[in-house]
């Protein structure tokens, strides 16, 4: 298999419109100080917390601790910042309006939204976004606008052969009323790099997308693999199998997740 140091496009369509560094983010208003508010939330008991009734609407902090990853991914994950969606979006700055979704071409009128991200050994390789919708209409847009656009994307090929870039490709029970999911390894910039001297690293992304209801869940997580692209060995079998094993992982965590929403999702 040809070892080129090839740097595959990044193909995927952020919600946001745009892509942005993972790191660095400035202080905002919009910045919920999760440590606090959990150890707030920590006055209920767990049952409590994850048994919130179908009110409208959740505040920022019930999401976050409604999408808290425990014992799923492994055990290796937590939540850390939180954003309210319906505020300026500081990891976008000034562009498209600094508002989260306000890139695209279509974005739902939401009444909440709220992203969290993921943290495993200290860096941030996920984020789990949740947004709830005025019009049941308006998420079915989002599904066909969004899915459309993906599969325009996924034919190219992506130098596949070392990348592994994919669309729905694995055969699983449905979540919500649609879904799908994108796998692949990509080459992704390294926190510490400046504009003097810039690094990569290669990280296996899983993200799967749901449309419930007047609902919009996406969890999206980022692996170290194991076996890196430019090993000495062939290992495109071991990297097929390490793609599948953490898809499975991030499938069983939205299933808990998209549970413990969905009474949310299809509140009237």
């Amino acid at each position: 298999m040809n070892r080129m140091a090839v740097i595959p496009i990044i193909f995927t369509i952020f919600l946001s419109g745009c892509l942005v560094r993972q790191t660095d983010l400035p202080p905002t208003e919009t910045q919920i100080p999760l440590e606090g508010l959990v150890a707030e939330a920590l006055a209920s008991t767990q049952d409590a917390e994850r048994s919130l009734p179908p009110t409208f609407p959740y505040t920022p902090a019930e999401i976050a601790l409604l999408v808290d990853p425990g014992e799923y991914l492994g055990g290796e994950w937590r939540t850390s910042t939180v954003y309210d969606l319906t505020q300026p979006y500081p990891p976008l700055g000034k562009i498209c309006g600094g508002i989260y979704g306000g890139c695209r071409d279509f974005f739902p009128t939401i009444v909440s939204g709220v992203e969290v991200e993921l943290i495993r050994d200290g860096d941030q390789l996920g984020e789990v976004v949740f947004i709830y919708a005025r019009d049941l209409e308006e998420i079915d847009r989002l599904y066909k606008w969004d899915y459309t656009r993906k599969v325009e994307v996924y034919q190219e090929p992506a130098a596949n052969e070392i990348w592994l870039h994919y669309l729905d490709l694995y055969p699983r029970d449905q979540l919500g009323q649609n879904w799908y999911h994108e796998v692949g390894y990509l080459l992704y910039e390294l926190p510490e790099s400046t504009e003097e001297i810039r690094g990569e690293r290669e990280l296996l992304k899983v993200k799967i997308a749901v449309f419930q209801c007047r609902g919009y869940l996406s969890v999206e997580t980022r692996f170290i693999p194991e076996h890196p692209w430019n090993s000495p060995e062939d290992n495109q079998v071991e990297r097929q199998q390490e793609q599948e094993e953490n898809f499975n992982l991030v499938y069983e965590f939205m299933r808990g997740i998209l549970e413990n929403l969905t009474p949310y999702m299809c509140n009237p």
